[in-house]
């Protein structure tokens, strides 16, 4: 019996590093994010949840930051905003997003959203539903009269 308390014990003990080094990870991530957006003289910035970085507007630009080695601008003429609940995701055309463009999402906060979204439109920049975005794709795909399917197939 002792035995099958030991084995129940390093199970234990290995969730909780797990569960430990996950929330750790994200901890560290938000330190780093809020001590890069302090450097930083924004006009207004949204701090991401759990670790998933930051959005900051100086000036015409959006700054996305993710980790000191992946941040990106976007000029404020360019930009198109999709969201889905409280992610934000960014693209300078008006279309579908790529793996890699979805990369740079940032989930906020829902007080952080809707102040966000609030911004973008007082500021003139579409912000729009990523469901939108695809029942718009699928509306100019029926309208081409093709479908994904068809686009293989020799007519």
């Amino acid at each position: 019996m002792w035995l099958w308390s030991v084995i129940i014990g390093v199970i234990l003990f290995v969730v909780l590093l797990i569960f430990e080094f996950i929330y750790l990870s994200n901890h560290f991530k938000a330190k780093r994010a809020k001590q890069d957006m302090a450097k930083h003289r924004f006009d207004h910035a949204w701090l991401g949840r759990s670790g998933t970085g930051y959005i900051g507007v100086a000036g015409q630009e959006l700054v996305v930051y993710k980790t000191p080695q992946r941040q990106t601008k976007f000029a404020l003429g360019k930009l198109f905003v999709f969201t889905q609940k409280t992610r934000v995701d960014f693209n300078t055309t008006y279309g579908p997003l790529t793996a890699q463009q979805q990369l740079w999402g940032v989930i906020l906060t829902k007080a952080d959203f809707a102040d966000f979204t609030h911004w973008l439109t007082d500021h003139g920049i579409l912000v729009t539903p990523l469901t939108k975005l695809m029942a718009d794709v699928q509306a100019v795909i029926r309208k081409k009269g093709t479908s994904t399917r068809d686009q293989g197939t020799v007519k």
